[in-house]
């Protein structure tokens, strides 16, 4: 089943949320065993330029496999 690359979006938007939160949850800690000190200004400013990074990668890798679908199944037709 091919994706829209709106689909594409939503479900890397979906998928990034859901590790932005588990990180703002986790950096504290992570931190702290590290002995990083950060404040939360900080530590948020660095979540979101990870999360903004990891929308990216999430559509393109999306986006890549979903042409490689039609890609692949373009050439099957055209074999047969």
């Amino acid at each position: 089943m091919k994706q829209s690359k709106v689909e594409s979006l939503v479900e890397a938007l979906v998928n990034t949320f859901i590790g932005f939160m588990i990180t703002m949850i986790a950096l504290p800690l992570v931190n702290y065993i590290c002995g990083i000190k950060m404040n939360f200004i900080q530590a948020s400013s660095s979540t979101v330029i990870f999360t903004i990074i990891s929308i990216l990668r999430g559509y393109i890798i999306r986006r890549f496999f979903n042409n490689l679908y039609t890609i692949k199944h373009w050439i099957i037709n055209k074999v047969v």
